[in-house]
């Protein structure tokens, strides 16, 4: 599905505390990518692999053109590809693309970012480049204990519930890992859909309810809403 507007969206605040998980985000807590700077000479270029999925060259770093592309790199030493419509989702390397990304030829390390959730990011900036995310597409209060009737964008959803949290298994790990790396990061729109979806979890249960929810020790059923 396209989404047809822009947005404006505002960050939505989520602690959730459960079984071996503790989430808290606050909005201070993105770093200054100044400071990310320091110690770049240690990065191997050579040794560092390159994500597959989504680029395996690297080139334009010094260009104006509107083509050109942009290298990060995660903790675990994997590079990712973002074009220039895509880095600007991100407060962090729309920082990092006027202070750094300009005068080096080297990839932005971001390192409390895993490529298992850079992966799944980077499937949100490719959409959302070309489909602008709808005007308060996540709401301030949920009017609903059901995550997709809170949602206007259905590709959203879909990419939560799916691409975000379909192994029950890992489905909430993997949605905690996505909220603090869009915390980071500062994706707003992205920080609140998951929290969205958090909120929509465990709205209207009980204590002991919400401890099953949502803990990473139980796994994720849909039903659970």
């Amino acid at each position: 599905m396209s989404c047809v507007s822009k947005t404006e969206t505002k960050l939505m605040s989520c602690s959730t505390t459960g079984s071996n998980n503790d989430v808290s985000i606050q909005n201070d807590n993105c770093p200054n990518p100044d400071n990310m700077l320091s110690g770049l000479s240690s990065l191997d270029e050579d040794n560092i692999p390159v994500q597959d999925e989504i680029k395996e060259d690297v080139s334009g770093l010094d260009s104006d053109n509107e083509d050109e592309n942009y290298c990060v790199v995660t903790s675990d030493d994997v590079k990712f590809i973002l074009t220039k419509e895509e880095i600007v989702l991100a407060k962090l390397l729309e920082t990092a693309n006027r202070n750094y990304f300009k005068k080096e030829d080297m990839p932005l390390p971001i390192p409390s970012v895993h490529s298992s959730v850079m992966s799944k990011i980077v499937v949100y900036m490719k959409y959302h480049s070309k489909n602008p995310i709808p005007e308060n597409n996540a709401p301030d209060k949920l009017t609903s204990c059901s995550f997709k009737e809170n949602i206007k964008c259905e590709w959203d959803v879909e990419f939560i519930e799916n691409t975000v949290m379909g192994n029950p298994e890992t489905a909430k790990e993997n949605l905690y890992s996505l909220i603090k790396a869009a915390n980071y990061m500062d994706i707003q729109p992205l920080l609140q859909l998951a929290c969205t979806k958090v909120a929509s979890m465990i709205k209207g249960k009980s204590l002991d309810k919400i401890k099953d929810i949502i803990s990473t020790e139980k796994p994720y059923f849909k039903d659970v809403e």
